[in-house]
């Protein structure tokens, strides 16, 4: 959170159970914005009575999933319960108690392009990466907002984290990754090498940091 600062208008793309939100709201302060989407029905009435009682008035709740169009999705959860692994992509292979929930589906550009200059995007959304980005062209090429998100080849394929990446470059952005020995241009990021691991081990890579060149 040290990219995010009084004042600042930030967003949580993916908020499951809160833990970047909390710090955001923070980092932002009374004079800030955070909007949060989170498409899991329990989840957001969960955040949205955290918020109600502890009185976080710069904090916004969105049932949505981020998306490149708007309208509604299915939202894939592999399990019973909410999960931090839903998905808009359906897991391929058998997941034991897979259930679907039809979400409401929202571009960011839609939603945040009237509420001034965005400086801060945190994204996980399981391999939909490529699609909120696509949502969010105008916000991106207008206000080139801070962005942390997690990609992973396992979730899109080992070819595809560069799909992702890619035109964030050709915006002007300044990629990196972060690695256990601290951040890493992306230029040197290597799927087989930084995510040909487990996803459980140290030295699995799978969240990257990019800024803006200009700002």
């Amino acid at each position: 959170t040290q990219h995010v600062n009084k004042g600042d208008f930030a967003v949580d793309v993916g908020a499951n159970k809160g833990s970047f939100l909390y710090w955001l709201r923070r980092s932002v302060g009374k004079t800030g914005k955070v909007i949060a989407f989170e498409p899991q029905p329990e989840l957001c009435k969960y955040l949205k009575r955290i918020c109600m009682s502890l009185k976080w008035e710069n904090v916004e709740i969105k049932q949505a999933a981020a998306s490149d169009a708007n309208g509604t999705s299915t939202l894939f959860v592999p399990s019973n319960q909410p999960s931090p692994a839903a998905s808009l992509i359906e897991p391929s292979g058998n997941v034991k108690e897979l259930h679907a929930v039809e979400c409401e589906t929202v571009t960011l550009d839609s939603v945040l392009g009237q509420k001034g200059k965005v400086n801060f995007i945190k994204i996980d959304v399981e391999g939909f990466e490529k699609s909120v980005f696509g949502g969010a062209a105008s916000i991106l090429a207008k206000w080139k907002p801070d962005l942390l998100f997690e990609c992973e080849c396992r979730h899109i394929g080992k070819d595809n984290v560069a799909g992702v990446t890619e035109p964030l470059l050709q915006l002007g952005y300044d990629g990196q990754f972060i690695s256990p020995d601290g951040l890493k241009p992306i230029s040197v990021f290597d799927p087989k090498t930084h995510q040909g691991t487990h996803w459980d081990s140290k030295e699995y890579c799978n969240n990257f940091f990019f800024s803006s060149k200009s700002r």
